[in-house]
């Protein structure tokens, strides 16, 4: 039985969910090549990115942000309350990203307020992205614009 989303008002600052995992393939780092116009010889260059520290290609930083807030865009899960996206601050990034690594994003709610339309709240949410369920390799803090259910403004 699926759960009902949650309102803001249900929601309490410390409240945790795990994404379910992804593994990352190929094709990923071949989209983070062509996405952003990147193809330094790191992301792109098999031979090269042997010869690196990294000892075999990286995926693009930016990359992970996108799936990272892709996998924890339901956590929690308000259904169609998400107003809108605020922004993403003191994002980091922690370990490179492989092709064969797979990921999940864990997400802790940091922040809750009401804004200056008592009928919308702010969600704070730490969102870390892990590799096999313990290393963290990317995080920061998402923060999201949320309905009120039954508060008019």
């Amino acid at each position: 039985m699926k759960r009902q989303p949650l309102t803001f008002d249900e929601l309490e600052i410390g409240m945790q969910g795990l994404s379910g995992g992804r593994t990352l393939n190929e094709t990923d780092l071949s989209f983070s090549c062509m996405l952003s116009g990147g193809w330094h010889p790191i992301h792109a260059d098999a031979e090269f990115a042997a010869r690196s520290p990294m000892g075999q290609r990286i995926l693009h930083g930016s990359y992970g942000l996108l799936i990272a807030t892709g996998l924890a865009a339901d956590l929690p899960d308000l259904g169609g309350a998400v107003l809108a996206d605020l922004g993403l601050r003191e994002w980091r990034y922690v370990a490179p990203l492989f092709v064969g690594d797979t990921i999940r994003a864990d997400v802790r709610i940091s922040g809750l307020r009401v804004s200056r339309d008592p009928g919308r709240g702010v969600l704070e949410r730490e969102i870390r992205l892990i590799r096999n369920h313990d290393e963290v390799v990317q995080q920061g803090v998402s923060s999201l614009l949320v309905r009120r259910q039954g508060v008019s403004p």
